[in-house]
């Protein structure tokens, strides 16, 4: 806020107040830029693409502020972790929303909720849970098919399975040896042994996206799986599984999708457009300073973002 003060001629300290602790509503700024977005790239293709952020700290001052996971780092370090939502059409791609997550020992401390004004209504809730709350609330005005993923996304079946409880179609990227059982029969395998396995001729050949050494060339497999529940009840549900391996850059990405009649090529597709997330935060961060911040409250930070 004060280069942009400065640049104006304006005083520093009512533009700080008006992000910090002013009485608007980011909420519904939000659902009127989701508006928008629709109105200029919706389309009935679209994707949801769910991933999370971290925003590294000095202090453990600012809330939600402790020693965790940090993508951006890839280490665990002092930081705040959000959820974002991207949406992507057109050969385009958005920011439409974020949930700043607060750890447990966040939500249970009374006090420290008070210094940073966190909401009442606000509770624990996990990294899959918030990315459902978006992608529920959000897609009600975003036209899409799917919603995207990795594996902090694919792993928990809860979140599998609610998106399929509400029709959501999705494409979530899982670790690779996840375990599967084929639909026409067999033991419990990884699905890496499985795709091993294969011959040659049971792959097929894609171009995805550019990237920086040009078109990315891939080689794509599927197949109907059952897969394990998270209870450990002996609870399976049928879903679709798909490997796709970069020879090039020695790269294998394994995912599971709702069991649809979706061909491949489609799938692939869907799954190659995860990186937008990435490229949607890196221009926040790097073009418009989305990780320039100094709030400490819950209310400046949503605010800022």
């Amino acid at each position: 806020t004060e280069p942009i003060a400065t640049e104006r001629g304006k005083k520093r300290r009512p533009l700080q107040h008006f992000i910090g602790a002013g009485k608007w509503d980011d909420g519904a700024l939000r659902s009127e830029m989701c508006r928008h977005v629709a109105a200029e790239m919706g389309s009935a293709d679209g994707v949801l693409i769910i991933d999370g952020s971290g925003f590294q700290k000095s202090g453990p001052e600012s809330v939600g502020t402790q020693r965790q996971w940090c993508g951006r780092l890839g280490k665990e370090e002092q930081c705040q972790v959000a959820e974002f939502l991207v949406y992507a059409s057109r050969g385009s791609v958005a920011l439409v929303d974020c949930e700043l997550y607060l750890p447990k020992v966040w939500a249970n401390d009374r006090a420290r909720r008070a210094r940073c004004h966190v909401p009442r209504e606000v509770v624990f809730k996990t990294g899959w849970q918030l990315a459902a709350q978006m992608v529920f609330a959000r897609g009600r005005v975003l036209p899409h098919r799917w919603v995207v993923g990795d594996e902090s996304y694919g792993r928990p079946t809860e979140l599998r399975d609610l998106l399929f409880k509400k029709d959501e179609q999705y494409v979530l990227e899982v670790n690779c040896d996840a375990k599967v059982r084929m639909a026409r029969g067999g033991e419990w395998t990884r699905a890496d042994a499985w795709a091993d396995s294969l011959p040659k001729r049971a792959w097929e050949r894609f171009t995805t996206r550019d990237g920086e050494k040009g078109p990315i060339e891939v080689r794509a497999v599927k197949t109907r799986v059952y897969t394990p529940r998270a209870s450990g009840k002996g609870e399976e549900r049928a879903e679709i599984l798909v490997v796709v391996r970069n020879d090039r850059d020695s790269k294998t990405w394994t995912y599971l999708a709702s069991d649809t009649r979706t061909k491949l090529k489609e799938l692939v597709r869907v799954g190659a457009c995860r990186h937008g997330i990435e490229q949607a935060i890196n221009m926040g961060k790097g073009d418009v300073g989305l990780d320039e911040y100094e709030m400490r409250s819950w209310v400046g930070w949503h605010h800022h973002m």
